[in-house]
């Protein structure tokens, strides 16, 4: 996804990402049922210390639906919840 080429940019150049950049990058591949890199996009927030949203979670939430993963939406559901967010 484009996205990511913007995001990793970012990242290369030392422009500090925001939840928003991320939330925009984990979307992108959630919406193609992208587990696997929604996931890493998501890890790669936290590792740069960015408290992911409600938006970061239910899109990695929507991923694993997609590709019928429950146990992997009922876990991110379950981080949301833990963070504090509501679904």
């Amino acid at each position: 996804a484009s996205c990511e080429a913007w995001l990793r940019h970012m990242i290369e150049t030392g422009v500090a990402p925001n939840v928003v950049s991320y939330a925009t990058a984990i979307h992108a591949r959630a919406r193609l049922g992208h587990v696997k890199e929604a996931e890493g996009w998501m890890a790669s927030m936290v590792a740069q210390n960015i408290t992911p949203d409600a938006v970061s979670y239910n899109s990695v939430i929507h991923a694993n639906s997609i590709v019928g993963n429950t146990l992997g939406a009922e876990h991110w559901l379950d981080e949301m919840v833990k963070a504090g967010l509501e679904a």
